[in-house]
């Protein structure tokens, strides 16, 4: 009696010991091999009989992730499209297609030309007394009055204030109305104006696009960057004088005065035309407000001081 009931216990064991054992095995072999329904890959056996093409979406039409044509955007897509500063886009159309650029009208008096958000133009106000001494300036554009923003400033070196102002004749025109006044005679100086800073070859144009070249008499410069896609700077009389920085083509000076100036009042004229179908943008002064100092405490941060002591950081032999 005692011996069958050994026996059975050892059976019994022996059964949930196979149980142990064999049932987590089965599924280890399941997992990593499912049944195939008595066929190999994925296509399904009526696809393979009509031969149909089981390729992906992506492989016709590019790489993975392109949107097809006709498709809208998505939510985020329209949001990196409305992004700042936000230049002009060139229309859809064929090679022949207007160019919409962007101009932004600066602080600083100066026009910024954008492409896609790729800064195509750009200027400074550049001054230099005899022997090529660089004279500061601070001529300046205030917004506010679309029919005609005032400029203000001068050049303090060379005793001449700068007054005017810059019209808007269209989204694509912007003409300045400069006022010199000198207060004495000038004579053995440089002189001086706005250097024109091109980024030549264009990032954002697909294609060779032509040099700029000089309008004849001093009358300014004109860029083609296709058929009839042209930025200008055009003056209505002889400018002193427009020329290439040493050859440079992508560095242009238009002067405003030239190696002599009679005391007195004198007017230049100078118009910025864009491609049509450009736009104007505004600048980051229109859009946040200008920045302003007057309440800033004096030597808040001292330039020569710190306000902690690093000198642990020093290496010290």
């Amino acid at each position: 009696m005692g011996s069958k009931r050994r026996t059975a216990f050892s059976m019994g064991a022996r059964f949930l010991l196979l149980l142990v054992i064999g049932v987590p095995l089965v599924v280890v072999l399941l997992k990593f091999n499912p049944p195939t329904s008595g066929r190999e890959g994925g296509a399904r056996p009526e696809e393979e009989a009509r031969g149909e093409d089981t390729a992906r979406p992506e492989d016709a039409g590019g790489e993975s992730g392109a949107v097809p044509d006709g498709a809208s955007q998505s939510a985020g897509d329209e949001a990196a499209d409305a992004a700042e500063p936000g230049p002009a886009v060139a229309p859809a159309g064929g090679a022949g297609r207007e160019l919409a650029l962007g101009a932004v009208l600066e602080p600083d008096a100066t026009v910024s030309v954008y492409h896609e958000q790729t800064r195509l133009v750009s200027g400074v106000y550049v001054f230099w007394g005899a022997n090529w001494s660089w004279l500061n300036s601070d001529i300046a554009l205030q917004h506010g009055l679309e029919s005609g923003l005032p400029l203000t400033g001068g050049i303090a070196g060379l005793g001449v204030k700068v007054s005017g102002h810059v019209t808007i004749d269209a989204p694509n025109v912007y003409t300045y109305h400069f006022l010199l006044d000198a207060e004495r005679d000038l004579s053995g100086i440089v002189g001086g104006g706005i250097e024109w800073r091109l980024a030549i070859p264009p990032p954002s144009l697909p294609g060779a696009v032509e040099k700029p070249v000089l309008l004849p008499d001093n009358r300014g410069w004109r860029w083609a960057l296709g058929p009839g896609r042209v930025v200008e700077v055009a003056f209505q009389e002889p400018a002193p004088k427009v020329y290439f920085e040493r050859g440079d083509v992508s560095r242009i000076r238009t002067m405003l005065i030239g190696e002599q100036l009679q005391a007195g009042r004198h007017w230049l004229a100078m118009t910025v035309r864009l491609p049509e179908g450009s736009q104007r943008i505004p600048s980051s002064a229109e859009r946040y407000g200008a920045a302003s100092t007057v309440a800033w405490h004096r030597d808040a941060l001292r330039w020569d001081a710190s306000p902690v002591d690093l000198s642990f950081l020093n290496h010290k032999p």
